[in-house]
């Protein structure tokens, strides 16, 4: 495929890409899944749900956005508390 072949993905208006069973999302996640450096990039304030967040710690390659959906949510979501931990 020729993601093998970049080094660094860049998207830009990453919000966009928030909900993971969306086809831009799931293609998403399949090249970032061969690009080692990822970068995401919106002006857009992302934090409607922190599901929508787990998402796009996904697509970047941070550990927290490694955990199953429903551990992350368990984890982080429901309470000020929670998402207090994500900072």
């Amino acid at each position: 495929a020729i993601a093998d072949q970049f080094a660094v993905m860049i998207i830009d208006e990453a919000h966009r890409l928030k909900e993971p069973t969306a086809a831009w999302t799931r293609n998403g996640f399949d090249i970032a899944a061969k690009v080692p450096n990822r970068y995401l990039l919106t002006g857009t304030p992302v934090l409607n749900r922190e599901s929508e967040l787990h998402t796009l710690l996904r697509l970047s390659g941070h550990p927290i956005g490694q955990l199953p959906l429903k551990d992350f949510c368990e984890r982080f979501a429901g309470s000020s508390e929670f998402r207090q931990g994500l900072r």
